[in-house]
């Protein structure tokens, strides 16, 4: 149980890093780097094959620090990054880039720890489907906190779960996060899926995730095999 509370508190405050490297700069563009790190011990994940493959910019790999770089990323642009590494679940990113340069970590789950939270949530996990990992934040820097009481669904309606995550686990009960601001759906199939967060008070905003169709909704590419990362930041409106 103990190391899966490090997986569940690592994996929902996770995020996306990105940054300079693979293409010839025409200084039109964005810097998107960043480093790859274990979700449970925080450490570097060196050798971590990274791809922005929406658009296609190529791949690059993390150095022995675990940082990768990109470079040249148009501006105010929607980037589905791909992280893979042997040992950890393979991990796809959202994330839409603004005017500035990005730098922030990405928290790659290990298989084994990936098994455990179906496991601890009552699911056989297949390996032709998707999983999402989703959570809720008051803000986008490290000072920010998790969000309670926010309802999360998937249209349409597929997969199991919603699993929402408490400090051991999953609470079979809860209809919305807790204390932990997170949780899982487990076997959604591949595709493009709209990812719902709804609170009585709160407006949600997207952080790690692609503007959906309408207030509070992300749109998400789910891959074969994959685990998706998402998050949008809920503050009083």
């Amino acid at each position: 149980m103990s190391s899966f509370r490090g997986f569940v508190l690592a994996l929902l405050c996770g995020a996306v890093a990105y940054g300079c490297g693979i293409r010839p700069r025409s200084f039109n563009g964005v810097t998107v780097s960043g480093s790859v790190k274990d979700a449970l011990y925080r450490t570097p994940v060196p050798n971590t094959e990274v791809c922005i493959i929406e658009p296609d910019l190529g791949c690059t790999h993390t150095n022995p620090l675990g940082e990768f770089d990109f470079i040249d990323v148009p501006p105010r642009s929607r980037l589905l990054v791909r992280f893979l590494r042997g040992g950890y679940y393979p991990n796809v990113a959202h994330y839409s880039v603004g005017d500035g340069d990005e730098f922030l970590t990405y928290l790659l789950t290990s298989e084994q720890l990936s098994d455990l939270a179906a496991e601890l949530a009552h699911v056989r996990r297949d390996d032709a489907m998707s999983i999402i990992v989703f959570s809720a934040r008051t803000g986008r820097g490290p000072d920010a906190e998790n969000v309670e009481d926010v309802a999360v669904s998937l249209e349409p309606a597929q997969g199991d779960g919603p699993f929402y995550a408490v400090q051991n686990g999953f609470d079979d009960s809860r209809t919305a996060t807790t204390s932990v601001g997170g949780g899982v759906i487990f076997n959604v199939p591949p595709g493009t899926a709209t990812v719902r967060y709804t609170h009585a008070d709160r407006r949600c905003a997207p952080y790690y995730g692609w503007e959906g169709p309408d207030a509070g909704t992300l749109t998400v590419r789910l891959l074969e095999g994959y685990s998706t990362y998402i998050s949008q930041v809920c503050t009083p409106p």
